[in-house]
């Protein structure tokens, strides 16, 4: 029996999304693929500088990259950094295209498995998590002890 899942959520380093080559940093292989089959541009390098050099502690907002194939399918990334975080955690929560669940499964799993900071890999086919994540109806949301108002990013629209 295989498990049929359209949304996925995993609890990651943000350095997780990149690894290094001869001093560089490069998106991983199996995320990048993964994105590049979905035609879902995300430049992970430069998120993970911006994530560090430019979001405070105590802030950090969502955001949201679609697939340019499969009208479903997106990536969504909450890079809240928490004061008490000394990991540098986020979430990232995908959504894919019926036809391509095993794929994907097969491709989150295999991008987590090669993660340094595995805390939590979900899949089914509502997780309510990652639909608050990108839910217009609870975004802005406060976020943190000081009420940071964390809001969406769609990169469609274009990003700040």
């Amino acid at each position: 029996m295989s498990l049929i899942a359209g949304e996925f959520l995993l609890h990651i380093s943000v350095w997780d999304l990149v690894t290094e080559i001869d001093d560089q940093l490069v998106p991983k292989d199996q995320l990048a693929q993964l994105l590049a089959d979905a035609k879902i541009s995300v430049d992970f390098v430069d998120l993970c500088n911006r994530y560090i050099d430019e979001t405070p502690i105590g802030a950090g907002d969502v955001l949201l990259f679609r697939s340019g194939l499969y009208e479903s399918e997106m990536i969504a990334l909450d890079l809240f950094r928490d004061p008490e975080d000394q990991q540098d955690m986020v979430y990232l929560a995908y959504s894919c295209d019926p036809l391509r669940q095993k794929l994907v499964a097969e491709s989150l799993l295999s991008f987590f498995e090669s993660c340094k900071m595995q805390v939590s890999f979900s899949m089914g086919n509502h997780l309510v998590f990652a639909r608050q994540m990108i839910s217009l109806e609870v975004n802005p949301r406060p976020r943190g002890e000081h009420g940071y108002k964390q809001k969406i990013i769609d990169s469609s629209l274009g990003l700040e």
